[in-house]
């Protein structure tokens, strides 16, 4: 099975609890101690059954945080690995650039969406919504403002040098 960001995960229905069988996902598990007792499985236990009942409990349970992206054919090729992403039926902004796509992309959280946004740089754009294109914009300028920073400190320190 894939999660939301395209990584293979595996996970084990290992436990009995009073509502029934309990899926664990062996990611999230820190550590394994074998038991010398045996597990029993119920003997009308349906293995196909029960998975995927988790999964359709898992995905019914996941946060999603909706974004309408504006991205370039390498970024858009690259976005579907980690993301839930179709087309979006939307009207392109004037300036977009030639062979560009606009996607409907599904993130577990804005967080996710702005990492992933600002890792893309000048490959993509947000179209929607308005508080992720504030916050990329605001992390953007801060970005360049420490980048300047930084240069003006190297530029010193090299006059200095001289």
């Amino acid at each position: 099975d894939r999660d939301v960001t395209g990584v293979q995960t595996c996970a084990l229905p290992i436990s009995r609890t009073p509502r029934g069988m309990r899926t664990y996902r062996v990611s999230r598990m820190s550590a394994v101690t074998p038991l010398a007792v045996s597990f029993q499985r119920p003997a009308k236990f349906d293995l196909a059954k029960h998975w995927q009942r988790s999964v359709s409990e898992l995905e019914a349970q996941r946060r999603r945080y909706g974004t309408t992206l504006l991205l370039s054919p390498e970024a858009a090729e690259s976005l579907i690995r980690w993301c839930v992403a179709t087309p979006a039926a939307v009207v392109l902004p004037k300036d977009a650039p030639p062979a560009w796509i606009a996607m409907r992309v599904e993130f577990e959280s804005e967080e996710q969406a702005l990492f992933l946004v600002l890792g893309m740089g000048v490959r993509a754009r947000v179209l929607e919504p308005s508080t992720l294109l504030d916050r990329v914009a605001g992390e953007a300028m801060a970005i360049a403002a420490v980048a300047q920073r930084a240069r003006d400190a190297r530029d010193q320190d090299m006059s200095l040098s001289l």
